[in-house]
């Protein structure tokens, strides 16, 4: 897969609770250049998860469960993030995850960067 084109994707965001208004606006603002990117390379958005932050944790995230668990029904082939951060927390998590998505055969691209992610192969946007 070289391109997001007409694959599947979805876009995955973690935002900051509604009490914080103005991190409100960046999480909104983030998940619109999210759908832009995908919209602009041709990519067909499938679903969205948003999950809101709770903390530095990975855990109690129902959002990004439900969207492990469409990946693996193979629901879609790509997932779309803001950046690395809204998706990994730390290292350990990066790796850890990053392993499972490949195992899935699903690629993550970066909207921030116009990267994609170096564990899921080769993606150019």
């Amino acid at each position: 897969m070289r391109t997001i084109r007409n694959r599947r994707v979805a876009i995955y965001a973690r935002v900051a609770p509604s009490s914080q208004a103005e991190a409100d606006h960046t999480g909104a603002e983030c998940l619109d250049e999210v759908r832009h990117f995908v919209i602009s390379r041709g990519g067909l958005p499938v679903a969205e998860y948003i999950d809101v932050s709770t903390g530095t944790s990975t855990a109690a995230r129902p959002q990004y469960d439900r969207m492990l668990a469409d990946a693996q029904a193979a629901s879609f082939e790509v997932i779309a993030i803001h950046s690395p951060s809204r998706l990994f927390r730390d290292h350990i998590d990066y790796i850890t995850q990053s392993a499972r998505l490949v195992s899935m055969g699903i690629k993550v691209v970066i909207a921030d960067s116009g990267q994609y992610d170096k564990f899921s192969g080769d993606l150019p946007t």
